[in-house]
């Protein structure tokens, strides 16, 4: 084989492989980063100084009774159920937030300048979204969402993502379709969001 031939061989193995990896970062069916990818973005954005000048923010998003969807409509609708919560997700969040797969019928964002109360504010934002959301085909679906803040203790990024997860779980046991935080209670956080509209209607002409 003649050396430019094998070049151009090499040059399509490289572009194979590099799909490849590309195809790892992503999941298929949502089209969002991965797991794995997921927590190499959580791993780059925390320190534990970076509370001094920004906390990281993580937010959980769990899809309510998504046994039920495979079920009854089977795993193809329920594939695009996971693709359209995805798209409602990531149409909430802004471009610099990572959004991510994190198993099954469970989300994940990362957000690295939060507060408390924007964690609020977009959590239930997303929780709207979803069930406001019509798409032809797919069953009507509510989520449960669980947030949480980076502490000035935190010596490990996963120590947020298993507050917000515990949240979550908080959102679920309290009956699903809400949003739980690790202080906050459901009436706090209705608050905060109907204080939020109010401010939104104020500066609307």
């Amino acid at each position: 084989m003649d050396p430019q031939s094998r070049i151009a061989e090499l040059e399509g193995e490289l572009k194979i492989q590099q799909d490849l990896v590309e195809s790892l970062r992503h999941d298929t069916v949502s089209g969002l980063l991965g797991r794995r990818s997921f927590e190499d973005v959580l791993k780059a954005l925390f320190s534990p100084r970076r509370a001094d000048d920004g906390h990281v923010g993580i937010i959980m998003v769990d899809i309510d009774h998504f046994k039920l969807v495979n079920d009854e409509h089977g795993h193809r609708v329920g594939d695009e159920v996971i693709a359209q919560v995805a798209k409602a997700i990531k149409a909430c969040v802004r471009t610099s937030d990572t959004v991510a797969r994190y198993g099954g019928e469970e989300y994940v964002c990362v957000l690295a300048r939060a507060s408390v109360s924007g964690l609020a504010l977009l959590s239930e934002r997303i929780r709207a979204a979803v069930e406001k959301m019509e798409h032809p085909g797919c069953p009507k679906v509510t989520i449960s969402v669980g947030f949480s803040i980076q502490h000035f203790s935190d010596t490990d990024p996963m120590e947020i993502v298993e507050r917000a997860d515990q949240a979550l779980y908080v959102a679920k046991h309290q009956g699903r379709n809400q949003v739980g935080h690790e202080t906050l209670g459901y009436a706090e956080l209705a608050l905060i969001e109907k204080i939020d509209r109010l401010r939104r209607e104020e500066v609307t002409p």
